[in-house]
Formats: C-alpha cells, sequence, structure tokens
C-alpha cells in the first residue's frame, strides 16, 4: 500500500511540474519572424517581449494591445487598434479602415524604424489570464518582407 501511495504522490509531482512548465513558458512570452534581408528575428522571455493595453493608444478612446518584441538591437512592434476583449479573435489588416492593425520593425541599424504597410495580423487564441497568441505577416514601407510571424503573450 506504501508503494501506490508513493508512486501516485510521485505521479502527481510530475503532472503538477510538467503542467507548472508549460504555464511559465507561455507566461514569458515569445516572438518569432523572417525578415527579408535580416537575420530571422527571435525574442523570447518576459523582457524580450511585452504585451500590454497601450496606456497611449493610436486612437484616443480606444482600447489597443500591443506586443513588443526586443532581440539585441532590434525591435518588431504589432498592435491591435480598438482591441475588444469579449471578441479578440479574427484577422487584423496593417492596412484596413476596419479591424485594424498596426506595426513597425527597427533592425537597429541603417534604416531605422520602418512601418509595417500591408498585411494581416490573425489573433488565434486568448485565454485566462490574459495570454494572447497570433500571427502576422506582412510588407514594411521600406520592403521589407516580413513572414511567418507569431507571438505569444501575457498582458
Amino acid at each position: 500500500m506504501k508503494k501506490i501511495h508513493c508512486y501516485l504522490f510521485l505521479f502527481a509531482l510530475l503532472l503538477f511540474s510538467a503542467c507548472t512548465k508549460k504555464q511559465q513558458e507561455a507566461i514569458a512570452g515569445s516572438m518569432d519572424a523572417d525578415i527579408s534581408s535580416d537575420a530571422p528575428f527571435s525574442a523570447i522571455g518576459t523582457s524580450n517581449v511585452v504585451a500590454q493595453l497601450d496606456p497611449s493608444p493610436t486612437l484616443p478612446g480606444k482600447t489597443q494591445l500591443t506586443i513588443t518584441g526586443s532581440q539585441g538591437n532590434r525591435t518588431l512592434t504589432v498592435a491591435i487598434i480598438d482591441y475588444d476583449e469579449n471578441n479578440p479573435l479574427g484577422t487584423y489588416n496593417f492596412n484596413g479602415n476596419t479591424k485594424k492593425a498596426i506595426g513597425g520593425y527597427n533592425n537597429g541599424g541603417t534604416g531605422g524604424d520602418d512601418i509595417i504597410v500591408s498585411g494581416t495580423l490573425a489573433l488565434t487564441l486568448t485565454a485566462a489570464g490574459h495570454l494572447t497568441q497570433g500571427t502576422f505577416s506582412g510588407t514594411t514601407q521600406q520592403g521589407k518582407q516580413i513572414t511567418n510571424g507569431s507571438f505569444s503573450a501575457t498582458y
């Protein structure tokens, strides 16, 4: 009987540690993308990926969800203007008039800030604890192609 309790305890401990690890990875955040003529972009961790309901939205009076990733001296930002926490899932357009997204990329060198002028951002998951996940792709004003973009962050 003691052996069974010991095995049950070990099983419960393993299950708990696996769940805790998955939760910590989700909370830590990640942002990845392929950017033409630059090295792939990859930011991981709470200090490198920040998601927030922006205190200074682009459109005053609207709720804006902003996700920013930092890798060394490079920065990639995507945001949903007029974010609706009650109905957030869907596709947002970087050049649209409704369901609008904005974004920018700074390569940390020559060229500096570069805004995303076309493409889409798809918010694919929101969960308890304000976990948000999505994908994005687009073209910047300077012609850089951003492909295979993805993020997972908690705000």
